[in-house]
């Protein structure tokens, strides 16, 4: 997967929590990596790393459509 730099810094920045993993940034930035990972499962042609990445897109969505509108 290809990043540009600002969410490739986003996703460096994270911190391991018992839950899982934390990323501190921005709601534009959680957008952003929305949009890769995304574009990235779209054009998967491998099944299995296409399911990680709907998996991935779906918990990443999810936290986005219930972050508070500012």
């Amino acid at each position: 997967m290809v990043l540009d730099s600002d969410t490739e810094r986003y996703v460096f920045r994270a911190r391991a929590t018992p839950k899982g993993a934390e990323l501190l940034g921005s709601i534009a930035n959680l957008e952003e990596l929305v949009g890769f990972v995304a574009a990235e499962g779209n054009h998967e042609e491998d099944r299995r790393r296409r399911g990680r990445l709907d998996v991935a897109f779906a918990l990443l969505n999810d936290a986005l459509v219930q972050m508070p509108d500012v």
